[in-house]
C-alpha cells in the first residue's frame, strides 16, 4: 500500500496545477488518470452552477484516478457551502470564515500588489494563486511579471517558511522562462493545456520542464529535502 504524505507537504512540493471544467470530458476518469500520469499535481474543477452531487462524483472519480500518486483535487467555488475535495479555491473577494478542523483547505487568489502582500500573509490559505500574469488580449507581461517578482520577494519559494504560491492567469508555454526569471517556481494553467492539440502531451511537457528546472536548482532541492524532513518529524 502506498503511504501518501500529508496535504500540506503535497502542496508545498507541487509544481503544476490545472483548472478545468467538466464540459466535453465524456471520459472524466480516463482524462484525470492521463493528466495525473503526465505530471499534474493539483487539479481544480471549475464548474459554476453545477449540482453539488455532480461535483462530488467528479471529485471522487478524480481521487480514484490519482490514488497512489498523492495528487491534490479541489474545486473553484464562490463559497464553502459544499466544497468536495482536498481544497476549495475561493475568490479573494469572498468573505473568509474562521477555519475549523473540519473545514476544507483554502486556495486564494492575489491579483494586485496589495493583495500579494495581504494574501501571502493569510494563515487560512493553503496556497495562493498569483496573477493574472497576462490578462485577455494583453501582450505586455510587464505588470504580471512585476506581480510575480513581488510574490517571490515576499515569499521566496526555496524558503521552507514561505507560504505556497503559484503563478497563474494566461500563462503560455512561451512564457515559461520569463515567469521563472521573475521568481515563480509553480504554475496553475488552464487554456495552455486544455486548448493544446494534445492536452496530455502539453501537460507532460510542462511537468518535465518544471521537474528539470527544480532539479537544476540546488536551493530548491534543499527545500524539497527540508519539506520532507519536516513531514517525517511531524513539524
Amino acid at each position: 500500500m502506498t503511504v501518501l504524505t500529508g496535504l500540506k507537504t503535497r502542496l508545498r512540493l507541487a509544481r503544476l496545477g490545472l483548472v478545468t471544467d467538466l464540459t466535453g470530458q465524456t471520459a472524466w476518469a480516463d482524462f484525470c488518470r492521463a493528466i495525473f500520469r503526465a505530471g499534474v499535481d493539483l487539479l481544480l474543477i471549475d464548474q459554476a452552477g453545477s449540482d453539488q452531487s455532480v461535483l462530488r462524483q467528479a471529485v471522487d472519480q478524480a481521487a480514484r484516478a490519482g490514488l497512489g500518486r498523492g495528487r491534490i483535487i479541489g474545486t473553484r467555488q464562490a463559497d464553502l457551502s459544499a466544497g468536495p475535495g482536498d481544497v476549495v479555491h475561493l475568490s479573494r473577494r469572498a468573505e473568509l470564515p474562521q477555519r475549523s478542523t473540519d473545514s476544507p483547505w483554502l486556495g486564494l487568489s492575489a491579483e494586485s500588489p496589495a493583495e500579494v502582500e495581504d494574501v501571502l500573509g493569510q494563515s487560512q490559505a493553503a496556497y495562493v494563486a498569483v496573477g493574472p500574469v497576462r490578462r485577455p488580449g494583453q501582450t505586455d507581461l510587464g505588470p504580471g511579471l512585476d506581480l510575480l517578482r513581488r510574490a517571490a520577494q515576499r515569499a521566496p519559494v526555496a524558503d521552507p517558511a514561505s507560504p505556497t504560491w503559484f503563478a497563474t492567469g494566461g500563462v503560455t508555454w512561451d512564457d515559461r522562462e520569463a515567469i521563472w526569471a521573475a521568481g515563480a517556481r509553480r504554475v496553475i494553467l488552464r487554456r495552455d493545456i486544455l486548448r493544446a492539440d494534445d492536452p496530455v502531451a502539453q501537460a507532460s511537457a510542462w511537468a518535465e520542464w518544471l521537474r528539470q528546472s527544480w532539479q537544476h536548482d540546488p536551493a530548491l532541492m534543499a527545500y524539497r529535502r527540508e519539506v520532507r524532513l519536516a513531514e517525517g518529524s511531524g513539524r
